[in-house]
């Protein structure tokens, strides 16, 4: 397969403050919501294949996602899951655990965990599945994790109190722990985002969805970008092999204020605008 690498390498500089969203000609990029941003060179990188009947791990031309729908995943969530990647322009796939154990994963650059419950992914999984999880991140690929799929990825997780027995995938250096009893739940958090994390730049603060989840502990090869408003990590990044992880401990795949999503659960919130470009722009940066 032959691709085509063409770098715009320009720095575009814009304040939001009344117009919620911007497209730049050519690259299909909207600016997140209410804030001074900078989009960088980096997102202004676009890769065209001249063959794209295959994708492996670490192929950002064709963005094939495989999204978990196997045991004990939380149904909402895989539904605003598969909406919110068809919106960013993904090949959404929803799979069970056949798919990890029987070696397609290479078939996807993608592959993303949901909400749920962790030790029964674990146990769906078994020891050579989760095995070949971290062999797909280690080749390239991209893990995604959200809450149940974040506390998977760790080294361990600890729930009211108690460590969890299940067997963890350990490709992100962290612990979760939790819940956090000291928000509402559900509620929407002012997520500060760490600026110095090259996926968002700029950006001060996220309001998003937190539904009773988890925090990550610090951890070397980890990376803060978005903290709880009591400073402990709700969105981080890990380098695992050739790949990476990216672990949401919230919940920025709803939409409290639109039915583009297909869940009305949280719809009584209002969070003052969209989350999607926020995960857009940080899967962009992590699938290079």
């Amino acid at each position: 397969m032959e691709h085509l690498l063409l770098d715009f390498s320009v720095s575009i500089s814009y304040s939001v403050s009344e117009v919620r969203t911007l497209t730049v000609e050519g690259m299909g990029i909207t600016a997140m919501k209410m804030r001074n941003i900078i989009l960088p060179a980096l997102l202004g990188v676009a890769l065209f294949s001249s063959c794209s009947d295959t994708t492996g791990p670490g192929d950002t031309s064709a963005a094939k996602v495989a999204l978990y729908n196997g045991t004990g995943t939380w149904s909402i969530d895989v539904t605003a899951l598969n909406n919110m990647f068809q919106w960013m322009g993904y090949d959404v796939t929803k799979v069970n655990s056949n798919i990890v154990l029987g070696d397609a994963l290479s078939n996807y650059s993608i592959l993303c965990i949901p909400g749920g419950y962790p030790d029964v992914f674990a146990e769906d999984f078994g020891p050579n599945g989760l095995q070949k999880i971290r062999d797909f991140v280690e080749d390239g690929g991209l893990y995604i994790g959200f809450c149940a799929g974040a506390m998977l990825a760790g080294n361990k997780s600890t729930w009211n109190g108690q460590p969890d027995s299940y067997e963890n995938l350990a490709i992100a250096n962290t612990s979760t722990v939790g819940p956090i009893n000291s928000y509402e739940n559900p509620s929407m958090l002012s997520i500060a985002l760490n600026s110095e994390h090259p996926a968002v730049g700029e950006s001060s603060e996220e309001l998003v969805l937190f539904a009773g989840g988890s925090y990550c502990t610090s951890g070397s090869g980890t990376e803060t970008i978005g903290s709880y408003p009591n400073g402990k990590r709700a969105i981080i990044s890990a380098q695992y092999g050739q790949g990476r992880a990216i672990l949401f401990c919230v919940h920025p795949e709803f939409e409290e204020d639109s039915d583009r999503d297909g869940v009305d659960y949280y719809d009584h919130l209002d969070d003052n605008g969209s989350d999607w470009d926020l995960v857009k722009i940080i899967a962009q940066w992590a699938a290079q």
